[in-house]
Formats: C-alpha cells, sequence, structure tokens
C-alpha cells in the first residue's frame, strides 16, 4: 500500500531531512520510507532550503529511457519558478554512451516535451550519485530526479540514487516515482 495517493497530477509531497549518518543510515529515515512508497512527487529539502534563492533546476536521468512522464512536471516546475533546466546525463565507466548519442537523446527529449529553456550536459563520474552532486556543486539548484520504488533483493543488486542523494546532498531533492 502507498503511503501517500492522489489522484491530482499537480500534487507532491514536501519533506524535511538533515540526511543520514552512523546508525540512521543502517536503520532508514522516515523521508526514505515516504519516498519509497510515495506515488506522487517528493520534494525533500534541507534545512536552510529556500525556494526563492534556487538558480537552477538540474534534471539528472537517463535520456535512453522510455519514462518521459516525468518531464511535464519538470517542465511546468520550470516554468512557474522561472528557472532554467541543466538537463544531465552522468556516464560512467560500467554505463558508458558515446557523447554524440547522449546528446541526440537528450536534445530529442527536449523537443518532444517543448522544454525551451535547457542546457544540455553530459558528466563522466565513477558513479551516477557522485556525478549528479559535482555537477550541482551548489546548494542554490534543486535536483531533480526520477525514483525507481525497488524493493527485497532487487534492491541489493541497484541500490537507489536518489536515497544516495537524499542522504548526502546539500541540495533539495524534487523525486518522481518511476510510475508518475
Amino acid at each position: 500500500d502507498s503511503i501517500v495517493e492522489s489522484e491530482e497530477p499537480d500534487v507532491f509531497l514536501i519533506m524535511g531531512t538533515f540526511g543520514s549518518a552512523g546508525i540512521k543510515k543502517v536503520m532508514g529515515s522516515n523521508t526514505k520510507h515516504v519516498i519509497q512508497n510515495a506515488i506522487i512527487p517528493a520534494l525533500i529539502v534541507k534545512e536552510n532550503f529556500k525556494l526563492g534563492s534556487l538558480k537552477k533546476l538540474t534534471f539528472a536521468h537517463d535520456f535512453n529511457m522510455q519514462e518521459m512522464a516525468p518531464f511535464k512536471m519538470v517542465k511546468e516546475f520550470s516554468l512557474k519558478l522561472d528557472l532554467p533546466i541543466d538537463l544531465l546525463e552522468v556516464n560512467t565507466p560500467n554505463h558508458f554512451e558515446d557523447t554524440r548519442v547522449s546528446m541526440k537523446n537528450m536534445k530529442e527529449s527536449a523537443e518532444r516535451h517543448k522544454i525551451e529553456n535547457a542546457n544540455f550536459n553530459i558528466y563522466n563520474s565513477f558513479t551516477v550519485e557522485e556525478g549528479i552532486m559535482r555537477f550541482n556543486n551548489t546548494s542554490k539548484n534543486l535536483i531533480l530526479v526520477v525514483y525507481h520504488q525497488r524493493k527485497g533483493i532487487a534492491k541489493l543488486f541497484n541500490p537507489s540514487i536518489t536515497e544516495y542523494l537524499v542522504n548526502k546532498s546539500s541540495s533539495g531533492i524534487l523525486a518522481f516515482p518511476s510510475l508518475y
């Protein structure tokens, strides 16, 4: 069962977090539990988060995926806040893609969804999580990601990028469930 359910497509959950370390990281947090089960987007903010001080949005995504539902909300969020969007794909040694292919996929995604205020970025890193954090090296940006709600053994073999970012990043995170 979902913790949060909504028929409204423009509704999202807002939660505060301090991140986690030590025993909290092992045991989990309320924020982690909610985003694992929510079926609407969740805005996770840190202690000093100020919506008015944001400079841009960073939408980190695998633009090969056919998961396009979040693009509508990314575009609407950007327009409402009047902020540019950095579309970001992180290349890793284990999941490498040619720059020309990544750029083509990002530009086609932006065109398909009529996102006009986008910058196209590819960042090379050993992990997706570290690549997103290094690219987004300021708390003045909001990180937007699609959250894959893995359970059980799947979670052991494919840990959550979103949970890592919530725990380690100083930026706010807007997480879209993959089913959204």
